[in-house]
């Protein structure tokens, strides 16, 4: 596995400004939802395991996970669970998640299906904040990549869906290479 980096070592790299950290950090902490963005999806997971590591050991957060590329002792006493189950299991854990009084945070590796999308845009909509990443190849597509992957709870077509979407607090990052290219805030 590829040595993890932190937040202070990406802006050391010039991949990100300190200035960055702090926007994407001061809008999580305002309850916005963060999409990574961008071709490459190492870029994305490096970042999203960058900020995961920052985020208070005491936050109750959940994870899914399609394979192994997510690090496991980043919040306290998170488990990643996986994707690859029914969709009705992985649904199942996400809404008992949800009834917790403290629940702060999901986090996915990828939005790779309608699993993964209607974690996304529900957890978006009940305020819970979600931290993940899409391919797709610039900020503008990811909301409507989520839609097209099939949310069954936000309407039954596209452009409801997106609409909805838009509604909702996301800050969105787009990565090209392993460099911050543009950071764009919804709501």
């Amino acid at each position: 596995m590829q040595q993890k980096k932190t937040i202070e070592q990406l802006i050391e790299e010039g991949g990100l400004t300190q200035w960055d950290s702090n926007y994407i950090f001061s809008k999580a902490n305002d309850g916005h939802s963060i999409l990574f963005v961008g071709d490459k999806q190492s870029a994305k997971i490096e970042y999203l395991n960058a900020f995961i590591e920052a985020v208070p050991p005491d936050t109750n957060a959940f994870g899914f996970q399609n394979g192994n590329g997510l690090y496991r002792d980043a919040i306290g006493n998170l488990s990643f669970h996986s994707l690859s189950r029914p969709a009705t299991l992985v649904m199942a854990d996400y809404e008992e998640f949800k009834k917790e009084e403290d629940a702060a945070l999901i986090i996915i590796d990828e939005v790779r299906g309608a699993t993964e999308a209607n974690i996304v845009a529900d957890a978006a909509i009940t305020g819970l904040s979600v931290w993940s990443t899409v391919t797709c190849y610039n900020p503008g597509e990811a909301l409507g990549r989520i839609a097209e992957l099939g949310c069954e709870r936000l309407g039954d077509d596209r452009f409801t869906a997106k609409n909805r979407l838009l509604e909702c607090q996301f800050v969105i990052v787009s990565i090209k290479g392993s460099k911050v290219m543009g950071i764009e805030v919804t709501a």
